[in-house]
């Protein structure tokens, strides 16, 4: 019995493999950040408006050079509002508070530590994936 359950293991390990490696189905929360600060972008954080702290750095070890664009996906439910924090090297940063990521497609960072955001009203959220890997 034990060998038809490892042979069995066995002969599906390559199936969850591949459905594994598939790239995440995109979230309704799911935007481009640009830098044209003229520094690089060290720490990138985005929270819940709803929370007081700052969730982990999604850059990890990378970093976002002035010119480069990052694209932030993720699947946190049914949450609209979120706040977007940005670090450089020199300690300083700047953080735009309750953006409604479920209209926004694009949010370009600007030197004079302003932003412009490219917002689609007729964005339309992805449906609800059936198991969720991780969520923000």
């Amino acid at each position: 019995m034990n060998s038809i359950h490892t042979l069995r293991a066995v002969l599906l390990a390559p199936f969850f493999a591949a459905a594994m490696l598939r790239p995440a189905a995109a979230g309704p929360q799911d935007f481009v950040l640009v830098n044209h600060t003229g520094a690089t972008i060290y720490v990138v954080n985005v929270s819940s408006s709803k929370t007081d702290r700052w969730e982990e750095d999604i850059l990890g070890a990378q970093t976002l050079a002035d010119g480069e664009a990052v694209t932030v996906r993720f699947h946190a439910g049914d949450e609209r509002c979120w706040d977007l924090r940005v670090r450089f090297a020199d300690g300083s940063g700047l953080s735009l508070r309750e953006l409604d990521l479920w209209t926004v497609r694009r949010i370009t960072l600007h030197e004079d530590a302003s932003a412009s955001l490219r917002v689609d009203a007729h964005k339309e959220p992805a449906p609800a994936p059936r198991e969720t890997a991780y969520s923000i």
